[in-house]
């Protein structure tokens, strides 16, 4: 008898939790779609709320700022990103490293307009709090040290000073391909790009 009260008790919870939990998500699907077109400074909580069908009531128990919200889009959605090219990587040979990083976050963003519109830069009128938030300034820093590891691997670079230039060019190449991507330059176009600056890169290190 005891015993059943338990797991019924246990069921409860459990199915309560995974409501919370897709509540949760839910919230953050609607803020997600309205951040991405009206921007950050233009989105209010009762816009996020209409566009979830959810009461203010309901938005402020999960989340207690829009900040909150547009700080948990931006960690969760550079977690997927970085949890697919991660491992595509790491599998992938020495010479086409370079080519398929950048093709990957080309084709990666192009196909998620909406969080690329928060990613990039950081959405329009993002509060610069979120930008150096412990929790998203660790989590870039982070990933950012794994993709390092991976790149210096794979393409056997010992010299630091040799790595940290070839560093700068390929972020300095990857901002000028998040430009072109907002403003919607063909695909086909950043492909060829792709291309010049995988055979400089390479070249550059066989020198």
């Amino acid at each position: 008898m005891v015993e059943n009260k338990l797991n019924s008790r246990i069921q409860v919870l459990t199915r309560q939790a995974e409501e919370k939990a897709q509540r949760r998500q839910l919230i953050l699907d609607a803020a997600l779609i309205v951040f991405a077109a009206k921007g950050y400074a233009e989105t209010s909580m009762a816009d996020i709320a209409q566009s979830a069908r959810l009461g203010k009531a309901t938005l402020y128990y999960y989340f207690p700022t829009k900040e909150a919200i547009y700080e948990a889009i931006y960690v969760a959605g550079t977690e997927a990103y970085y949890s697919e090219m991660i491992p595509v990587l790491e599998i992938e040979e020495p010479a086409n490293i370079i080519k398929t990083m950048l093709t990957f976050y080309v084709v990666y963003m192009n196909e998620h307009r909406e969080f690329f519109n928060i990613f990039f830069p950081l959405g329009r009128s993002a509060p610069l709090q979120i930008v150096e938030s412990v929790a998203v300034r660790e989590l870039l820093t982070w990933h950012r040290q794994r993709l390092d590891r991976i790149l210096q691997s794979k393409l056997l670079v010992n010299n630091s000073d040799q790595l940290e230039h070839l560093l700068q060019v390929l972020w300095t190449f990857l901002t000028g391909l998040n430009s072109k991507l907002l403003r919607q330059v063909p695909i086909q176009n950043l492909m060829d790009e792709i291309e010049t600056i995988n055979s400089f890169m390479l070249q550059f290190l066989q020198e």
